[in-house]
């Protein structure tokens, strides 16, 4: 059996094709190789700087990051009247609606804007009284006396302590 390569014209084993044609495969396979070399260093070096990372960084359950969603941020309070005024207003609006639990709570948010806001002191008293809460109201109530004891809302606050219902 003899094979014969007619059909296919390769150039001769000396010619100066033959010659390029090997050195391109043999650069080829060069980089190829130098590339796969460089990958396999690249690996072990990752590798054993692993250890190292993981001892540097502790584990994500311990880190808190900073809260992105605002609303889910807690209130820092500070002196602010204007927020109090806010909080009384919408804490009359739910006390007129009758909602007297979500009255209860803007009047308080107004007191930790303005701690000595006698009027929202006196209005969270009568929305804890509504609640049925004797001992909330009677704590605003006197909040409201020890703030201002000459004003007029402490002269309603006394009215409020001195009616029966409370002292029982």
């Amino acid at each position: 059996m003899t094979l014969s390569c007619r059909s296919i014209k390769l150039p001769a084993y000396g010619s100066y094709t033959f010659i390029v044609a090997r050195k391109l495969w043999l650069l080829i396979l060069l980089a190829a190789l130098l590339s796969f070399s460089q990958e396999q260093e690249q690996k072990q070096e990752h590798s054993s700087h692993l250890p190292q990372v993981e001892k540097q960084n502790p584990p994500p359950e311990e880190v808190n990051p900073p809260e992105e969603d605002e609303a889910e941020k807690p209130t820092e309070y500070s002196f602010n009247p204007i927020q109090a005024e806010k909080e009384l207003k919408v804490g009359e609006f739910y006390s007129r609606k009758g909602n007297h639990r979500a009255a209860a709570l803007r009047y308080e948010e107004a007191t930790k804007w303005n701690p000595s806001f006698t009027e929202a002191f006196l209005k969270l008293g009568e929305a804890r009284e509504k609640m049925k809460n004797k001992e909330g109201a009677r704590q605003a109530y006197q909040k409201v006396i020890d703030i201002d004891p000459e004003s007029k809302e402490a002269k309603t606050a006394r009215k409020k302590l001195g009616n029966k219902s409370l002292s029982s």
